[in-house]
C-alpha cells in the first residue's frame, strides 16, 4: 500500500460525513412526507384510486366486501301463449301441482277443452250478431261446439259444458236439467219424441218430435229449451251442495240474485242495488301444494249471453287462479264482492224433483 498523507485522510473523512448527512436528511424527508400524507387523508389514495378518506381502515377494523345489487326477480311464467287448452296454456302457481284426473272424466274433458288463440276475445250476443267483448278476459276463451245463442247465459254455460261432455260420451240418461218452475227436463224423454209445452208456470210433455233422434242438432235444440227455462235458482234447487274440502274439477259455484245482493251489501248499498241476477261459474282446474292448500280456476258465461271464458283474478299475482281465504270467502272481481265456499255444488248428485 502507498503512503497516505494526513491531508488525504482528512478529505476522505469529510466525504464520509457528507454522505452520511445526506442519507439522514433523505430518510427524514420520507418520514415527514408519510406523516403529512396521513394527516391530510391522502395516504390511502396511493395506488388505490379512492377519493374517500373514510375508506382508510381504523385500528381494529376489518375489511368488508362492497355490497352487490340484488338480482331483479324473474316474473313467474303463468301463461304459455302458444298453447290452446286449460292444461297446457296455464301453469299452476309456484309450489302447486295439478290434481290428477281420471281418463275420460269430466275433469279431463275440461282441462283439454279447446281454447281460442291467446288474446282472441270472447263474443257476446247482440240482436243476432256476435260482438267482441271488451270486458271479458281474453286469457282463455272456449271454442264452443255450438254457436252462441241469446239465452246461453251464466247458468246455461255451466249446463252446456256438462251436457256436451255427457252427450259426447253417450251417457244420455244422465242429461237431466230442471226448469226454474221445477219441471225436470231429461234428454231421453226428448229423444223419445216428446216435446215441452209451457203454459205460464205449468209445463208438461207432449207428442210432437222425431223419435230416436240422437243427432247433435236435436241435442242442441233440447239444450236451447233448457237455456230458456233453467237459471241459477234451478241449479241450486236441483243439485246438491259440495263441501269445499271435497271440491272437484267440474263442480259449479252458484249465487242466486238474493245471495249475491246480500254479499254486495257488505261492500256498499249502492252496489247491492245494481244486482239484478244471480251468477254461476264452473271449476275448470285445481292444484294443491305440499301443505294441502288448494287453488282453483273458474270459467263463466255472462248476461248478455257471452262465450265461456276463463276468469282472471283481480290480483295479478294469482293470474287465473283463486284461493279461498281463511274466512271461507274469495274475491272474484274488482267490485269487492266476496264469494262463499258454501256456494259450491256438484253436477253428479241431484236432489229429488
Amino acid at each position: 500500500m502507498g503512503y497516505v498523507s494526513f491531508e488525504q485522510k482528512r478529505q476522505k473523512a469529510k466525504q464520509v460525513a457528507l454522505w452520511t448527512m445526506c442519507g439522514i436528511l433523505f430518510v427524514a424527508a420520507i418520514v415527514l412526507a408519510i406523516v403529512l400524507a396521513i394527516k391530510t387523508g391522502s395516504f390511502d389514495k396511493i395506488g388505490s384510486g379512492s377519493k374517500n378518506k373514510n375508506d382508510v381502515l381504523k385500528p381494529g377494523a376489518t375489511a368488508t366486501a362492497a355490497p352487490t345489487a340484488e338480482p331483479t326477480p324473474v316474473p313467474y311464467d303463468w301463461v304459455n301463449e302458444e298453447e290452446n287448452t286449460i292444461a297446457t296454456r296455464f301453469n299452476a302457481p309456484e309450489g302447486y301441482t295439478r290434481i290428477e284426473c281420471e281418463e275420460g272424466s269430466f275433469a279431463e274433458y275440461l282441462r283439454n277443452y279447446q281454447l281460442k288463440p291467446y288474446g282472441e276475445k270472447a263474443c257476446w250476443w247482440s240482436g243476432g250478431n256476435l260482438i267482441e267483448s271488451e270486458t271479458t278476459s281474453a286469457e282463455g276463451v272456449f271454442v264452443q261446439q255450438d254457436k252462441l245463442t241469446k239465452n246461453q247465459q251464466c247458468a246455461d254455460t255451466c249446463i252446456m259444458l256438462y251436457a256436451e261432455y255427457l252427450w259426447d260420451n253417450e251417457r244420455y240418461d244422465e242429461i237431466i236439467f230442471d226448469f226454474a218452475s221445477g219441471f225436470r227436463c231429461d234428454y231421453l224423454t226428448w229423444v223419445s219424441g216428446k216435446r215441452v209445452e209451457v203454459n205460464g208456470n205449468k209445463v208438461k210433455w207432449v207428442d210432437g218430435g222425431t223419435k230416436d233422434d240422437y243427432s247433435y242438432d236435436n241435442f242442441f235444440t233440447y239444450l236451447k229449451w233448457v237455456y230458456v227455462y233453467a237459471s241459477t235458482d234451478s241449479l241450486v234447487t236441483q243439485f246438491k251442495s259440495r263441501d269445499y274440502n271435497d271440491l272437484q274439477i267440474g263442480d259449479i259455484i252458484v249465487a242466486t240474485a238474493r245471495e249475491l245482493s246480500a254479499a254486495a251489501q257488505l261492500v256498499s248499498p249502492e252496489l247491492a242495488d245494481t244486482i239484478k241476477y244471480g251468477h254461476a261459474m264452473i271449476v275448470v282446474d285445481i292444484a294443491v301444494n305440499e301443505a294441502g292448500e288448494k287453488v282453483f280456476m273458474l270459467a263463466e258465461g255472462n248476461t248478455p249471453a257471452t262465450e265461456c271464458a276463463v276468469v282472471e283474478n283481480p290480483n295479478p299475482k294469482m293470474s287465473v287462479w283463486f284461493k279461498m281465504g281463511e274466512d271461507g270467502k274469495f274475491q272474484k272481481g274488482a267490485s269487492g264482492i266476496r264469494w262463499k265456499q258454501e256456494w259450491f255444488y256438484t253436477f253428479t248428485e241431484m236432489n229429488k224433483p
